[in-house]
């Protein structure tokens, strides 16, 4: 008796399981879903293996079964996408730029990685430790200048505000001298703010600001161009070294990062001048004879 109910609970099963089918056949189909029902198994089996690659299939009946993989949908295909860039279009920049030499004490000293590196063949520094203004001017005075449509760009008077307390009329007389001799030696001069120390009182403070301010206004009136980065620097005593007049590694990347900025903003300021000079026709009337 037990075994005919087994056998009638299989066949209920089997008849249950076809019907779900479409077709609802009870004969053999050729449909690769078809299920059948093993005694000695717990879970029906497919009739057939089935290719689980990646070929095309026709469209599917919303009522078949879906295959799926280890019991989880399979996921979509992942798509790779590689940036691409020009590395020949920095070439040309560095091609296209002109010859800049900076000058200034040795705050500038390691100005290579940030700076020079970005154009070595177009790009210098000199620097002078422990230079004043007056020394840095013999320097301009007497180094080599290729191109006098180059830039000169300076970075000096930190000795005169913070060492010797240079009285400020003195200090700007000094600062117009250099000015004017580094445009005799090229159309384009580029002067920068004198930068922060580590730590400053508020009257040293004060007096920074002052003398930045009319270096501004000396190099408007003698018209070249000026940039401050005091706002960069100051109050930020992590970017110096202990002596809190020379700058750390990270303030020397700094420094690099901003005069590289300010330089191609020069740069590009004067070829876009060169670029848009042009003769004007003559367009007098003719003298009547």
């Amino acid at each position: 008796m037990l075994e005919k109910a087994v056998q009638v609970n299989s066949d209920m099963l089997s008849s249950f399981i076809r019907n779900l089918r479409p077709g609802n056949s009870d004969g053999g189909s050729e449909n690769p879903t078809d299920f059948h029902l093993d005694c000695n198994r717990t879970r029906p089996t497919l009739s057939r293996k089935l290719s689980l690659g990646n070929e095309a299939e026709g469209p599917q009946d919303p009522n078949c079964f879906s295959l799926v993989r280890n019991g989880t949908r399979p996921k979509p295909p992942t798509s790779f996408q590689i940036p691409v860039s020009n590395p020949f279009s920095e070439l040309e920049v560095e091609e296209s730029e002109e010859e800049t030499i900076v000058v200034g004490t040795s705050i500038i000293k390691n100005m290579k990685n940030e700076f020079v590196l970005r154009n070595p063949r177009k790009r210098k520094i000199i620097n002078i430790s422990g230079a004043s203004i007056t020394i840095i001017e013999n320097v301009v005075k007497n180094m080599e200048v290729k191109d006098n449509n180059g830039l000169i760009c300076t970075v000096a008077g930190t000795v005169e505000l913070y060492e010797t307390e240079t009285k400020p009329d003195d200090l700007l007389h000094k600062y117009r001298t250099l000015i004017r001799t580094m445009k005799e030696r090229s159309r384009n001069v580029l002067c920068i703010g004198i930068l922060p120390m580590k730590t400053m009182d508020m009257r040293l403070r004060s007096k920074a600001i002052f003398i930045n301010a009319k270096i501004e206004e000396l190099c408007k009136a003698e018209n070249v161009n000026f940039s401050n980065f005091w706002d960069h620097f100051v109050d930020k005593e992590y970017l110096f070294r202990k002596d809190g007049y020379h700058l750390n590694d990270v303030g020397d990347a700094r420094l690099g990062r901003l005069l590289d900025t300010e330089v191609r903003k020069n740069l590009k300021k004067i070829k876009n001048a060169s670029q848009d000079f042009r003769l004007e026709p003559d367009t007098s009337p003719p003298h009547s004879n």
